[in-house]
């Protein structure tokens, strides 16, 4: 079931420390127990919450080419570490690209009209409250993307789009879960807290991918650097944010995850952070996903979602190099 080649590394245990010894990776969330992973296998790393990380594993990690994500333990990322090789005339390639209004904005339709296209899909697969309605307008939103001239208009519908989902997922779930619309910053209650940890693990997936392609996360088509923000990654990202949604209604409903998997930070800060045992629960749920293989529309073969991404990084190279009129984002059957 799984691709061969690297995997990404989580490390969510708190004070877990983590060392390099001879070419692997150590972890020991308490002494004397112990967990060993070869370097060379590693795709990524993720470090969530309070965790011990040396400077030389951190280090090794960079020189091999492996990021490490920082993120806190609402899942918001705080941090990316993990320099790349410069691929010179690719990055200027990407610059153009990106000073290129037209080229943007075709992009920026196509993802934007797949985005809403794949949430019509998924209000409709699921059964969400006002199914019909809501997806009809998504799909009609959907069309609206090529009479658009700007990103900012195109960033308008999507928000309208992303709204009716919302609207519907509340309508859909038990009151239990205090679900009452998208809230990030931070996240209010368990279903945000999933929806934004599961976003965040997404994101540094793709960055991986873009990263792997040889391209530069930061320089986006659509989104817009700002920090640490890797645009191009959130970029690759629209086209299978459903995945992150589709695997937080699963896990509701099969009640894999219940209210009582979650709990105030002690500090207040964040009133829904997910209990170690849940957070392992999220983990393996969100990898599974990830290798769960589908045949795309314009491939005969079935293949990962892993895959999927990585192709799709490459397909973004190919447009910013000019060797692709266009860029065809996932779109759900349905």
């Amino acid at each position: 079931m799984r691709d061969a080649g690297r995997w990404p590394l989580y490390v969510t245990t708190p004070e877990t420390r983590i060392y390099l010894r001879r070419g692997t990776v150590v972890l020991e969330p308490q002494p004397g127990e112990e967990r060993r992973i070869p370097l060379a296998a590693v795709s990524h790393a993720v470090f969530v919450g309070r965790v011990r990380a040396t400077v030389p594993v951190l280090l090794s990690l960079a020189r091999e080419g492996v990021p490490s994500f920082f993120c806190r333990a609402s899942g918001e990322l705080e941090a990316v570490l993990g320099p790349q090789p410069a691929d010179w005339p690719l990055w200027m390639d990407q610059a153009r690209a990106a000073g290129d209004e037209r080229l943007c904005r075709s992009f920026a339709s196509a993802v934007v009209a797949a985005r809403l296209k794949n949430l019509a899909a998924i209000v409709v697969r699921f059964g969400w409250e006002g199914a019909a309605e809501a997806a009809a307008e998504m799909r009609s939103l959907a069309r609206e993307t090529v009479n658009k001239d700007t990103l900012d208009a195109l960033r308008g519908l999507e928000g309208r789009g992303t709204a009716l989902a919302w609207a519907a997922l509340a309508a859909s779930l038990p009151e239990e879960w205090g679900f009452s619309g998208r809230a990030r910053r931070p996240p209010l209650d368990p279903v945000n807290a999933m929806l934004s940890f599961g976003q965040t693990l997404l994101y540094n997936h793709c960055a991986t991918a873009l990263q792997e392609a040889g391209l530069n996360p930061r320089i986006g088509l659509f989104h817009q650097p700002h920090g640490a923000h890797q645009a191009l990654a959130s970029d690759l990202q629209e086209e299978v944010r459903h995945l992150v949604e589709s695997l937080v209604w699963t896990l509701v409903q099969r009640r894999q995850l219940t209210p009582e998997d979650f709990g105030p930070s002690p500090d207040g800060r964040f009133p829904a952070l997910l209990r170690p045992e849940g957070r392992r629960t999220f983990l393996d749920a969100f990898e599974r996903r990830l290798v769960t293989e589908f045949t795309p529309a314009d491939e005969e073969k079935p293949l990962s979602y892993r895959a999927f991404l990585a192709r799709q990084a490459r397909r973004i190279r190919d447009l910013v190099q000019g060797r692709r009129p266009f860029y065809s984002p996932l779109v759900l059957r349905g």
